[in-house]
């Protein structure tokens, strides 16, 4: 997409795979609301994070690309969420005026103060600049307790584990059936085989950690929600990465 072979493209993000790669290859990315998309027949991360969404060089582009894709799937609980509601059309809902009196959230505490992030920090704040000169006001926005509430929120080691089983299950040819097997080919890049073998721990489904890891994720998210409503803003901005991408070899 990026070298212009593709208008758009669709990727899986369970905790930034659509994100970090637009924001590091100039594009745009969007990881929808949960629900929004089927993710059936993505391959599991984790089903409770996992989301399917557009890739793409501009906005508009991108909206096209998730109208093609909204709207309920029988083969994906999550889209419930848009039963009895009116599909959204977002490429209809683009408009030039958009930003004035829109009211946007600086999310400082993710901005990060080290040497090697000044360079990003500067981007982001030039384009907030931008979105002021758009007609946007812009407000701090601070979110108490927010790093506390974030840790350990995180399911993917509980789940992909069991989320890859029953993926594999489902393919009929598939010639390994489970993370173990894996493991135990070879088959998994050196640098990925540690956290591989930490999500390989698990021995049940439901367990007390996981469940911990399930209960953090609603009082973070009311959290975030009520600091938006207390600033009345209609959006939080960050960094989605803090330093600029690695060229390859360094």
């Amino acid at each position: 997409i990026a070298a212009s072979f593709a208008a758009g493209g669709w990727g899986g993000d369970t905790c930034g795979s659509i994100r970090n790669p637009a924001s590091q290859n100039n594009l745009v990315g969007l990881r929808p609301t949960k629900g929004l998309s089927s993710i059936d027949g993505i391959l599991p991360l984790s089903h409770t994070q996992d989301v399917g969404g557009p890739l793409a060089r501009t906005v508009r582009d991108l909206a096209i690309a998730l109208d093609a894709t909204i709207g309920p799937d029988p083969a994906d609980p999550a889209t419930r969420a848009l039963e009895g509601r009116p599909l959204p059309s977002f490429g209809d809902a683009l408009n030039d005026n958009s930003l004035r009196g829109a009211r946007i959230g600086i999310l400082s505490v993710l901005f990060g103060d080290a040497p090697e992030e000044a360079a990003v920090a500067a981007l982001i704040r030039s384009t907030i600049g931008r979105m002021i000169a758009l007609g946007a006001d812009t407000v701090s926005v601070d979110v108490p307790d927010f790093q506390e509430l974030i840790a350990g929120s995180s399911v993917i080691d509980h789940e992909f584990k069991w989320d890859l089983l029953d993926y594999m299950a489902g393919v009929s040819d598939a010639p390994v059936r489970s993370l173990q097997e894996m493991l135990d080919l070879g088959l998994i890049h050196e640098a990925l085989v540690p956290g591989m073998l930490r999500r390989n721990l698990p021995e049940a489904r439901d367990t007390e950690a996981y469940r911990a890891a399930l209960a953090k994720r609603a009082p973070l998210r009311d959290a975030v929600v009520a600091a938006m409503n207390a600033q009345r803003v209609d959006a939080l901005v960050y960094p989605t990465l803090r330093t600029p991408p690695a060229l390859v070899g360094e």
